[in-house]
């Protein structure tokens, strides 16, 4: 189930919120409740169009991240962010995702599978 967390909520990271240029407003949260104390932030960011060896990657990166207690942190971007929510969730990790919507774009999340899309 894909949660809203709001900048004024308790679950929103507290560096996040501090972060100078434009945070997000609104991050889009999948996995477990988020504990700041406990779990700990990684980007994992990439191309649109990886390739096969570069999706293995994301895979084997993120499936260790999440062992070692990493909460996985995207854009919501087609390609290498949408693996690593995907693997995250998949390896009960936890994924908080957060993207800027211009007019005439669709909803967050749009090219998950089911079980994940808003």
């Amino acid at each position: 189930m894909i949660r809203v967390v709001s900048m004024e909520s308790p679950e929103y990271p507290p560096l996040l919120r501090r972060y100078p240029f434009s945070p997000p407003v609104t991050l889009y949260v999948a996995g477990q409740r988020l504990d700041w104390g406990r779990l700990k932030p990684v980007a994992v960011v990439g191309t649109r169009q990886p390739t096969d060896a570069g999706k293995e990657l994301t895979r084997a990166l993120v499936r260790a991240l999440v062992r070692e207690g990493y909460a996985i942190v995207t854009g919501l971007a087609r390609g290498v962010d949408s693996i690593a929510v995907q693997e995250a969730l998949a390896n009960n990790g936890f994924a908080a995702c957060s993207r800027r919507m211009r007019r005439g774009n669709r909803s967050p999340a749009w090219w998950l599978p089911t079980p994940m899309s808003c």
